[in-house]
């Protein structure tokens, strides 16, 4: 048995199988300045940075074992476990807390009125974790695989996922104008330009099927981060339109996000890019940048069902 007092037992503990690459005086270094921080700005935010010697700066995201299960508007989010790489497939496999509770398409006998506030409360909570996400992150939340920009997940493009990673709003506002150029042979159209947005979280797929519930405090789990990253406030806002899913266009009801004049032109682009062969990129490279001509007849347009594309808004 150890015979260590209290006050020399280490006030961290490691948990088990998460890959231990810090030094014990590192760790003990991280919880020093941890400790330093004052309760008060503690509760503010979840996250602090830090600089070790010969180590890259770190950011340290915090939260207590049980956070959020006192809070039913406060979303519970699994614990991940391990992250494993499979070399032979290339695949991440992300090893993670199984929640036993149902999803909420699985509660049948639970009205709207009761399931859409809280799912709402869980999304804006997504929402404002976005003041903690690195200015310099764009598109999907993930770590590139050998330098390589992750595509995102998002449901404005064909089959949710683009042609193209994008650098930067500049380059997404080029590709949704080309997009409407060819469409507007026949039609003017307004170029499209996200430079005035913000960049914040979005969440494209919210559907009852990627949320669990319990019965028994109402507290609500997101459990498919896929469709989860960071792009314009526009793509905010066209994630959660009504012809997504009923669940969707309440979220975004019960959070007063408006439909504005960009997001009508973006679902006009959208209705004609279902319509396009392949992957099409217009020319244009990853920072927006016309590379070489497309030929003429790659985008050809339905002029019905593209008009047809802009009455997904008509109604809320």
């Amino acid at each position: 048995m150890s015979t260590a007092t209290l006050s020399e037992q280490p006030r961290y503990s490691c948990l088990p199988n998460i890959p231990e690459e810090l030094q014990e005086s590192e760790r003990k270094a991280i919880l020093e300045f941890f400790h330093a921080i004052p309760t008060v700005e503690r509760r503010k935010t979840n996250i602090f940075y830090v600089t070790l010697p010969d180590r890259p700066a770190f950011a340290v995201k915090y939260a207590a074992r049980d956070a959020g299960s006192d809070s039913n508007s406060t979303p519970r989010v699994p614990r991940v476990y391990h992250v494993l790489y499979d070399k032979p497939t290339y695949y991440y496999l992300l090893v993670m807390e199984k929640i036993p509770w149902p999803t909420i398409e699985a509660c049948t006998d639970l009205p709207d009125e009761y399931t859409v506030p809280r799912v709402a409360a869980a999304v804006k909570w997504l929402f404002d974790q976005t003041p903690y996400v690195p200015p310099s992150l764009f598109g999907r939340i993930s770590v590139p695989l050998e330098g390589e920009r992750p595509l995102v997940w998002h449901r404005f493009f064909k089959d949710h996922e683009p042609s193209l990673a994008f650098v930067h709003a500049e380059a997404l506002s080029k590709y949704v104008t080309a997009i409407l150029s060819r469409y507007s042979r026949r039609r003017p159209f307004r170029p499209v330009s996200f430079a005035d947005e913000p960049n914040v979280i979005y969440h494209s797929d919210v559907r009852k099927p990627n949320f669990l519930i319990d019965r028994d405090t109402g507290q609500i789990c997101i459990i498919d981060f896929q469709h989860i990253g960071i792009f314009p406030q526009s793509f905010r806002t066209y994630g959660l339109l009504h012809y997504t899913d009923p669940l969707a266009a309440a979220v975004r009801e019960a959070l007063g996000l408006e439909i504005t004049d960009t997001i009508r032109s973006m679902c006009t682009a959208a209705g004609c890019l279902v319509m396009t062969g392949g992957a099409p990129t217009f020319g244009l490279d990853e920072y927006g940048v016309q590379k070489k001509k497309y030929k003429r007849d790659l985008f050809k347009v339905n002029n019905v069902s593209a008009v047809d594309s802009e009455k997904l808004v008509s109604s809320p």
